[in-house]
C-alpha cells in the first residue's frame, strides 16, 4: 500500500487522505526541529512515555479517482492500517531501531530486563542496536532513510513486493527474540530465502538433487535413450524445489557487497569473514531446516553466550549468531533493493492490491441463468453452480433455482456442433436436469425430442453422468467394477480444474449407490464400509448416521441414497 500511494501507478487525479500516528520508539532525536521526509511519508520528534521515544508519523494515502466521479462507493480511502504499519516496518528496518505504534511492543522490546518464557536473555543482548535504550540520532540518518525509501518506492511491483515481504520478515523475526528465539532465528533466514526464490535466476542442474533420490531414478532409467532420459529428468527438476539450501546460500554470497567486510565490519564484533561466510550460511539454513520440519531448538551456544560476536562453532562449522544473521540480512536485502532496475511508472492493477479486501467467488443466482459468456469451455461452470441449486432445492423445497431457459436455448444452438459426447455432456447435463425439476409448461419446448437425440451420451461412465442419474432419481446401468473405478478416480481427480466437483450430498449419494450395488452383489464388508465413508463425507448428517447405527449388525437393509439424505423429496418429471 506504501507504495500504491506514492500514485507511481495512477494516470489520473488522487483522493488523498493525512494518517497520522505515533511511534514509539528507541530512536532518540537530540533537534527537536528535526523532520524525516520520505516519499512514504514523514517523521516528526514528539514527547516520549515509559522512557521511550516517540515520532508523529504523517503518511498520505492517495487512491486514485475514478473518471467523472466521484460515484456512490467509490473508495477514496482504506482503514490505514497497513500503511502505518508498513511505514513503521520500512522505518525500525532501514535505521536499525525499534519502531511502531504499539506502546506495549515497545516496552517490551526495549525497557524488559527480564527475559521472557522461553529465552536466556533480553532481546538487546541478541543483537546490538536495535533494541538498545536509547539509540543517538546521526546526522547522516535522514539522508540514509530517505535514500532507502526512495529505492524501495522506486522498484517495479513484483521486486517491491518482495522486498516488502523480506523486510516484514526481518522485524517480525526480530520482535519474536524476546519470546521464542528458534523461530526468530528461522525468520531471519526466510527474509533471504523469500528474495533467493524468486529473484535469483537459478537454474538447478541434474547434479543439484539429491544424491539418493538420484540415484533410484538413474537405475530406473536403465537402458532407456538418452534422450528420452533428459526429459525424464528435466521433467523431475522441474517438479522438485531442487538445492534450495545452495540458491538461498549463493543468493545471499551475491547481495553482499565489498562494504559488509570493510565499512560495516569496522562497527562489528568479530564480524565474519568471506571465507566462513559461505559455511555459516549453510549451517544458518540446515538450524532453519531442522526447526521448521522436526522443531529442534537452534544450538544453545547461539543463545547462551551474551555479546555480539558474528560467529560461534557449532559441531567444528563456523555459525552465525543472531547479531551476525541479523547483520547478513539487512545488508543483502539493502543490496538487493539499492541494485535492483527502479522503474518511474508501471501498469499494474494496483485496486486489486488494495487492503480491507476479500475477492470471492460470485453467487450462482447472479450469472448461471446468463446466456453471455456460455459456450463449451464454460458449460461445466454452469452446471457446478446449477447442481449446486438443485442440491440446495431437494435439501430445502423453500429455495429456489435460478430459470435457464436462456442458457438452454444456447444449449440448443450449441450441441449439434459438436462432434464428441465428452464436449456436448455438461451441456446436456443442465438441459436435462432442468428439464427434470421444472413444471411442464416452463420445460423447452423441444425437451423431449431434443434429449432423446442425445441420450446416448449419458450411456459411458463419468462424473457429469453420474451426476445427471443421481439427480433424476436413475440408476445408471454400470457394472460393479466400472463403478469402482470411476468411484476411485473421482476422488483422486475431485479438485481438478477438469473434474465436476459433485458436492458433499451428491459424493454421499454416490457412495450409498455404490454400497447399494456391492449389498446387491453380495458384497456386504464392502457396503458397510462405504457406508462409513458416507458419513465421514457429510459430518453430522443424522439420518446417515442413523443409517449406520442401524446396519452396523445383522443383515444390511436395501440403501436408498434419497430416503437416507433427502427423506420425503420427489423428484418431477
Amino acid at each position: 500500500m506504501l507504495q500504491i500511494s506514492t500514485g507511481k501507478f495512477f494516470k489520473g487525479e488522487a483522493h488523498e487522505t493525512l494518517r497520522r500516528v505515533i511511534y514509539y520508539t528507541n530512536y532518540q532525536v537530540l533537534r527537536k526541529d528535526e523532520r524525516m521526509e520520505t516519499p512514504a511519508g514523514s517523521l516528526q520528534p514528539a514527547i516520549g512515555t515509559h522512557g521511550l521515544g516517540a515520532f508523529i508519523g504523517e503518511i498520505i494515502e492517495r487512491i486514485e479517482k475514478l473518471p467523472g466521479g466521484p460515484y456512490s462507493g467509490e473508495v477514496i480511502a482504506t482503514g490505514g492500517d497497513t500503511l502505518v504499519n508498513d511505514f513503521a516496518a520500512v522505518v525500525s528496518f532501514a535505521l536499525n531501531v525499534t519502531c511502531t505504534n504499539d506502546l506495549d511492543l515497545a516496552r517490551r522490546l526495549v525497557a524488559n530486563e527480564r527475559p521472557s518464557l522461553g529465552t536466556d536473555l533480553v532481546p538487546q543482548k541478541y543483537i546490538p542496536r536495535m533494541f538498545d535504550r536509547a539509540v543517538r540520532w546521526m546526522l547522516d540518518d535522514a539522508e540514509d532513510l530517505n535514500r532507502f525509501v526512495s529505492d524501495l518506492m522506486a522498484l517495479d511491483r513484483k521486486s517491491y513486493e518482495g522486498a516488502m515481504r523480506a523486510i516484514r520478515r526481518y522485524v517480525i523475526g526480530a520482535h519474536r527474540i524476546s519470546d521464542d528465539v528458534n523461530l526468530a532465528y528461522a525468520l531471519f533466514v526466510m527474509s533471504i530465502e523469500s528474495l533467493a526464490q524468486k529473484f535469483d535466476g537459478f537454474e538447478p542442474a541434474w547434479d543439484d538433487y539429491d544424491l539418493n533420490k538420484r540415484r533410484r531414478i538413474e537405475d530406473a532409467l536403465g537402458e532407456v535413450h538418452e534422450t528420452a532420459a533428459n526429459n525424464v529428468r528435466t521433467a523431475v527438476l522441474a517438479n522438485e524445489h531442487v538445492a534450495i539450501a545452495r540458491r538461498f546460500r549463493e543468493f545471499a554470497l551475491a547481495n553482499v557487497g565489498p562494504s559488509f567486510f570493510r565499512e560495516e565490519a569496522q562497527k562489528a564484533s568479530h564480524p565474519v569473514s568471506r571465507p566462513d561466510l559461505s559455511i555459516a550460511l549453510r549451517q544458518a539454513y540446515s538450524i532453519r531446516s531442522s526447526y521448521v520440519h522436526h522443531l529442534k531448538e537452534i544450538p544453545r551456544l547461539l543463545v547462551g553466550i551474551p555479546g555480539f560476536h558474528e560467529t560461534m562453532e557449532v559441531d567444528g562449522q563456523s555459525t552465525l549468531t543472531f547479531a551476525g544473521l541479523a547483520r547478513v540480512a539487512r545488508h543483502v536485502i539493502k543490496t538487493f533493493v539499492a541494485q535492483t532496475a527502479k522503474v518511474t511508472t508501471e501498469e499494474f492493477e494496483w485496486r486489486r492490491d488494495l487492503p480491507g479486501q476479500l475477492t470471492m467467488q460470485m453467487a450462482t443466482q447472479n450469472w448461471v441463468g446468463n446466456p453471455h459468456g456460455f459456450n463449451n469451455a464454460t458449460a461445466q461452470k454452469y452446471l457446478d453452480g446449477f447442481i449446486g441449486q438443485i442440491v440446495g432445492y431437494l435439501l430445502d423445497s423453500s429455495a429456489k433455482f435460478t430459470d435457464i431457459r436462456p442458457v438452454l436455448e444456447q444449449v440448443e444452438a450449441l450441441v449439434p456442433g459438436l462432434a464428441k459426447p465428452a464436449q456436448r455432456l455438461p451441456m446436456l447435463a443442465l438441459y436435462f436436469i432442468f428439464n427434470s425439476f421444472v413444471h411442464e409448461s416452463l420445460q423447452s419446448a423441444n425437451y423431449l425430442t431434443f434429449i432423446d437425440r442425445y441420450k446416448s451420451d449419458f450411456d459411458s461412465p463419468s462424473i457429469v453422468s453420474l451426476a445427471t442419474h443421481l439427480l433424476t432419481r436413475q440408476n445408471p446401468d454400470w457394472s460393479l467394477p466400472l463403478m469402482e473405478n470411476l468411484y476411485e478416480s473421482y476422488f483422486i481427480e475431485r479438485h481438478h480444474d477438469n473434474t465436476l466437483a459433485l458436492g458433499r450430498i451428491l459424493e454421499a449419494a454416490f457412495t450409498l449407490r455404490l454400497a447399494e450395488q456391492n449389498r446387491g452383489e453380495g458384497k456386504i464388508n464392502r457396503a458397510r464400509e462405504l457406508i462409513t465413508i458416507a458419513v465421514e463425507i457429510c459430518p453430522g448428517h443424522v439420518g446417515l448416521q442413523n443409517f449406520e447405527k442401524l446396519n452396523q449388525d445383522g443383515d444390511l437393509n436395501s440403501i436408498d441414497w434419497q430416503a437416507i439424505l433427502l427423506p420425503g423429496v420427489a423428484v418431477q418429471s
